[in-house]
């Protein structure tokens, strides 16, 4: 094991040398005050180690700590040991003097188990340092008596440790420690930073040496000068990346920021945007029609990062938010895989660079293939200004190269001749701030390097989802004959209509175009226009390609132009996968109150059948008709009925061969008419006056989950009675946002900002039931002293405080008798807690789904038991009381019943 300390100094500003040997303890003293540090311990507390020998390491720390002036001012001590985990015993700011902290240090007790110190020195950074002031010495001394566990994670968490400026002393501790881990632990130069001895007796023998060496540690001044002035913003979308993952980025930017070495002149000005305050929330009250709030819930697309960097372009480097006509402004977008909209990032980050003369540095997290379309506009060199790394937890393994790189980019050119500006399109030629443009050095890369970019953004309406599998059995024509007769029965019944189509290699290129000369001919028989019939087409092989959106044309003839110019991408079958798409995407923007029928056609069994079946399915719960046409013998019939919806007789076709298509074409086309006629009738409707609020906590979700969320939510509002007559008002709450945004003036001194940054508090879904019951429900946000109050409650793994968000329903029920339906994603033993406040019975009111994706499984039954719950009884019953309850708090007054004895 490896008894090693860490002494860790972020901030220290003395350049080391080999300085003499003072005499006495008096004169480390003296040399040491004035020079203020935060000094961590890590020792090894794993199962080589006998207690006795433990117990000198102790010795050893408190006696090192009477040769430095202990004060909250001066310098400050912490200590963790480790061994299987890591346990943090002290912090800097527990003790102001020595004769307290060396009692606390006498009290720690041995841990048991392995050397994970590479686990042990990822804490210290994480939580430790955390709590580190800036402008002071950071210092980590780790000590430990033989090779840790994991030697790779070991050397690479000392090496991050090292690049964020701490200075680590490593102390081998017996024949076991291995000098080559050792000197991997500890900072240069190896013979001030690493030190070895024989056992734990001879410790003391090093004490007066350490002490003197911790305290001339070289200071790690903030470095980053900048030679002009300089407006810098950090930009990235915590609501897509999720709390935890957003965690790892804010600390990222409070480490960088507190290199900043000439904040506190105003010389560099430092803001932050992060997304999560963009009034998603809806009082109760606001929205009186159903189809309006649903349609507003199910398309409320949250700000991602390509708003918030035109947010950024737009406002953040004016006046009112602290920017400066003069100074030089420039853009750190930190961006993951999470992030939506990369293409529509790339035009604002094009607007930001040409019109707003903002510079651009750019971290990407994970890996899509969407991010070389950003690296044209960060800053040249380009590698030194794209940063990419696999995870969110991996930002600190770049943060010593992003930190020397932006300070390089702080410097202002030298007075002793212009800059040389280097670019690569005409959009990058702006007048830079003080900047002399001596020449201009166009290049070519090959292809095309002007992009227009043109996005359409358009209501999808009734949905038709035409799934064309392909498979044989005979269908009898029905009675009506004639294209007029068709397009009569369809008229005054509006619909969404959409195709998939199988665009696999299995298909020849002229069947494939004789699936659209069908297509082209069977919209004939529709009256297409913005307010009766829409259709959509999307093809499929081993990935999904949408190519006409619903509502996208309302002439027939201009769709069928459309249609024609579709062309094959041949691969696998994918049907599975295209179904999702087709149900995520195709049907998000889909009309209420109309028709969603969608039609498959395929001429194969899909690559993976349970996945196929498991999306068909969710279609299905969503109201969706589905309609399965087969072509050929390659289809599977049990996997086409599967897909269809229910008569098969009506919703399954099949044909022998492509050309084939065309007689069942009038067949189809009156199927789908009639289809139309059984849309699903809204059915809660609430008994007396009730206030609905839903929430769930979209930051700690991310924005991907979110969605589903949302459409279970916009389904669920699609099924109440009497919105419109105001018995029934419902309400949404998605953060609690105390509006985490950093303009450049909110923070001119570098010691205030990096603390708020480096301990964020993202304020969970515990937070946001507190504002429920105390704001949600009041008058003021449409609430209503008479009204029944009920909140549905979606909680997930990602939720950090459920213990607390326990506590806080059960507040809501007893103080504002608010009754609760909870929907639990994943599994958490911790979700138990939250039956205790549900509606009873608990069974029809506390559900559990896998996965955010599983949500439209129980939208059913969960709409079902709502819609009872809204119910009032017409006269005064006795409430059955469930045998379960054990407390009185579970028993309360439900609207206008009477609890008879």
């Amino acid at each position: 094991m490896m008894t090693a300390i860490l002494l860790s100094t972020m901030m220290f500003a003395i350049v080391f040398g080999a300085p003499t040997q003072p005499q006495s303890e008096e004169d480390i003293f003296v040399l040491c005050d004035g020079n203020p540090a935060d000094i961590f311990f890590l020792l090894d507390s794993s199962s080589s180690i006998y207690i006795l020998d433990y117990e000198k390491q102790l010795q050893f720390i408190q006696k090192l700590v009477d040769y430095f002036p202990v004060s909250q001012t001066e310098t400050r001590f912490g200590v963790g040991v480790f061994a299987d985990r890591y346990q943090q015993v002290i912090d800097f700011e527990d003790f102001d003097n020595s004769d307290d902290l060396k009692l606390a240090i006498g009290d720690i007790t041995k841990g048991y188990g392995d050397t994970q110190t590479g686990r042990a020195l990822r804490k210290v950074r994480k939580h430790a340092f955390s709590q580190a002031r800036p402008g002071v010495g950071h210092v980590l001394v780790v000590l430990t008596d033989g090779e840790s566990r994991n030697t790779a994670e070991t050397r690479r968490e000392a090496a991050i440790l090292k690049g964020q400026g701490i200075h680590v002393f490593a102390i081998g501790i017996g024949l076991s420690s291995k000098t080559t881990e050792l000197e991997a632990i500890g900072s240069e130069p190896k013979e001030t930073y690493v030190h070895n001895v024989v056992n734990f007796n001879v410790l003391n023998k090093i004490r007066k040496t350490l002490a003197f060496q911790v305290c001339k540690a070289p200071r790690h001044e903030p470095y980053c000068s900048a030679g002009m002035n300089t407006d810098v913003m950090f930009a990235y979308d915590a609501t897509s990346m999720g709390t935890k993952n957003a965690r790892h980025v804010q600390e990222f930017i409070g480490d960088t920021i507190q290199n900043f070495a000439n904040m506190d002149d105003g010389t560099i000005r430092a803001g932050v945007l992060s997304g999560q305050c963009d009034g998603d929330n809806v009082n109760l009250g606001v929205f009186s029609d159903k189809e309006t709030m649903a349609s507003y819930v199910r398309n409320n697309d949250f700000r991602g990062v390509d708003e918030i960097v035109r947010d950024l372009h737009e406002n953040s480097y004016q006046k009112a938010r602290g920017g400066r006509e003069t100074a030089r402004r420039i853009s750190v977008v930190i961006v993951d895989d999470n992030a939506e909209k990369i293409k529509n990032l790339e035009t604002e980050m094009k607007k930001a660079k040409s019109k707003k003369d903002i510079q651009f540095i750019v971290i990407a997290i994970g890996e899509s293939s969407e991010y070389e379309i950003l690296k044209s506009l960060v800053m040249k060199p380009t590698e030194s200004h794209f940063f990419t790394v696999p995870s969110h937890s991996d930002v600190d393994t770049v943060k010593g190269r992003f930190v020397d790189t932006l300070c390089e980019d702080f410097k202002a050119p030298s007075s002793n001749g212009p800059n040389k500006v280097y670019y690569d399109n005409f959009n990058d030629i702006v007048p830079r701030s003080n900047l002399v443009i001596e020449s201009l050095h166009l290049y070519h890369t090959g292809g095309t390097r002007v992009q227009l970019l043109i996005q359409s953004s358009k209501m999808i309406s009734a949905s038709i989802v035409l799934a064309m599998a392909m498979v044989t059995v005979a269908v009898s024509a029905p009675s009506s004959s004639s294209h007029q007769d068709t397009n009569t029965l369809c008229q005054g019944n509006p619909a969404d209509i959409f195709f998939l189509l199988d665009s696999s290699t299995s298909i020849w290129s002229k069947h494939f175009k004789t699936q659209l000369k069908f297509l082209q001919r069977f919209v004939s028989f529709f009256p297409v226009s913005a307010s009766e019939t829409q259709f959509g087409v999307g093809i499929f092989s081993d990935y999904y390609h949408q190519q006409i959106e619903l509502g996208e044309f309302d002439d027939v003839d201009e769709l069928k132009l459309a249609i024609g110019r579709i062309q094959q991408r041949k691969g696998g079958t994918q049907t599975g996968k295209a179904l999702r798409a087709v149900r995520r995407n195709a049907f998000r923007r889909a009309r209420p109150n109309v028709s969603k029928i969608l039609v498959v056609i395929t001429d194969g069994a899909s690559t993976n059948k349970a996945q196929t079946l498991r999306e068909a399915a969710a279609l299905k719960s969503e109201n969706v008709q589905v309609f399965a046409i087969g072509i050929g013998d390659k289809v599977k019939m049990e996997e086409l009925v599967a897909i269809g919806s229910k008569p098969s007789e009506t919703y399954v076709l099949t044909v022998s061969s492509s050309e084939l298509l065309n007689k069942i074409r009038k067949t189809l086309a009156y199927k789908v008419c009639r289809g139309k006629e059984s849309l699903h009738q809204q059915y809660c409707s609430a008994g007396m006056e009730t206030d609905l609020m839903f929430t769930y906590d979209a930051t700690s979700m991310g924005t991907r989950n979110s969605n589903h969320v949302q459409n279970l939510i916009a389904d669920t509002i699609l099924n109440f009675g009497n919105m419109d007559t105001g018995v029934l008002r419902a309400g949404l709450l998605t953060r609690y946002c105390d509006n985490d945004d950093i303009y450049l003036n909110h923070y001119p001194h570098l010691d205030e900002m990096v603390p708020v940054l480096k301990n964020p508090e993202f304020r969970g879904l515990d937070r946001m039931v507190w504002q429920m019951q105390n704001q949600s429900f009041e008058t003021a946000n449409g609430g209503r002293e008479t009204a029944r109050r009920i909140a549905v409650v979606v909680v997930d793994n990602n939720v950090e405080k459920l213990d607390h968000l326990a506590l806080e329903m059960r507040r809501a029920k007893s103080k504002k008798d608010i009754q609760f339906v909870v929907i639990t994603i994943g599994e958490n033993p911790k979700f138990e807690s939250l039956k205790r406040s549900v509606l009873r019975p608990v069974d029809d009111h506390f559900f559990n789904v896998a996965s955010h994706s599983d949500l439209s499984l129980i939208k059913d039954t969960f709409v079902s038991s709502l819609c009872q719950t809204l119910k009032v009884p017409s006269s005064p019953e006795a409430l059955v009381i469930d045998e379960n309850i054990r407390n009185f708090e579970d028993i309360m007054p439900v609207g206008h019943l009477i609890l008879n004895p």
